[in-house]
């Protein structure tokens, strides 16, 4: 996250960032930064995670389960295991959607995944030049070979509209997720990168 917050300042010139980190990491402090009513263009989360309603990051005092988090944010990154993984079960795929509270995109995988904080510099690289979902998988392209305990599912999921979003072409909220609006979200990407064990 160090990475990533340093690029996109450099890169986009933000001006509102911040960082938290180690003991800072809570369950109260990832909740009110996720589920603020203050959306940002860009919310990012790094670390791990488990999969299912009841599962979510790994926050310093437990788990923030993903039920809990309605992201108002455009574009959430949350860069952990099993954030996107449905398994095959409606149920669990429904709690994904239920997390966009005006999102538009969201980026993270169906997998466990390999965590290479150079991945974060690539992401912004590319950012400049592609869609924000198209630059998320072709940054984990390139450092998910180094897994070496299976291949990673990179997916984006999100607005069916938001799929050509640059990360400045000043989109507005997506539509809340909810019965009514469900057939509007779909899985843009789910790309399956074989490990290698191979050092980038």
């Amino acid at each position: 996250m160090v990475n990533l917050n340093y690029e996109l300042v450099y890169a986009f010139d933000i001006v509102s960032a911040f960082i938290d980190k180690d003991s800072s990491a809570t369950k109260s402090r990832f909740g009110s930064r996720a589920n603020s009513n203050t959306a940002q263009t860009l919310f990012a989360w790094s670390g791990h995670g488990y999969t299912g309603p009841d599962g979510g990051p790994v926050l310093y005092d437990g788990v923030y389960k993903k039920t809990d988090c309605k992201f108002k944010h455009l574009y959430v990154v949350m860069h952990t295991c099993n954030w996107l993984t449905n398994g095959g079960s409606t149920e669990n795929q429904r709690a994904i959607y239920n997390t966009f509270n005006g999102c538009r995109l969201q980026m993270g995988f169906g997998s466990q995944m390999y965590l290479d904080s150079r991945e974060a510099v690539a992401f912004v690289d590319r950012l400049k030049t592609q869609t924000v979902g198209s630059a998320y998988v072709n940054a984990a392209r390139i450092y998910q070979v180094q897994k070496v305990n299976g291949d990673s599912i990179v997916k984006v999921a999100g607005y069916k509209d938001a799929r050509m979003d640059y990360l400045n072409s000043g989109k507005s909220a997506a539509p809340a997720y909810s019965s009514s609006s469900a057939s509007s979200f779909v899985e843009h990407f789910n790309v399956t990168i074989p490990a290698t064990g191979e050092v980038v």
